[in-house]
């Protein structure tokens, strides 16, 4: 598996700022800030499941693995699942995951991708996910 990580910092947002309310929901990660036309962008790329072990630790603290995992599974393609997660919400330490077609939070999202070998990788992420740790 692979976790990509990409969040657009938008003009009137401090990268730092950004990067707190990444770390409120993932945990400490290392961060490369790059430019894209206008925008800086916050990217990452993490390869174990460690690196989500915050993430599902908040979903089932706050009561929406059920939400998390319907996303996985919806925006599965046989390779790659993604998910939108509310950049506000996280800074106030809070997970609210989005969905694109119906609203589009003022802060944006945070952009999390993931990759997997087969299938069975992505069966066994989810199920790892709903788990209770």
């Amino acid at each position: 598996m692979r976790l990509y990580l990409r969040c657009p910092v938008y003009p009137t947002e401090d990268a730092t700022w950004v990067c707190t309310a990444i770390t409120n929901i993932l945990g400490p990660q290392s961060f490369t800030i790059s430019l894209e036309g206008p925008l800086k962008i916050v990217l990452s790329e993490f390869l174990t499941l460690d690196s989500l072990e915050r993430l599902r630790e908040r979903a089932h603290e706050l009561g929406v693995v059920n939400s998390a995992v319907t996303h996985f599974t919806s925006n599965w393609d046989g390779t790659t699942t993604t998910v939108l997660l509310d950049k506000q919400a996280a800074y106030v330490k809070r997970l609210r995951v989005v969905d694109e077609s119906e609203e589009s939070p003022p802060l944006g999202t945070i952009h999390l991708s993931m990759t997997f070998d087969d299938k069975t990788e992505f069966d066994n992420f989810l199920a790892w996910f709903a788990q209770r740790p």
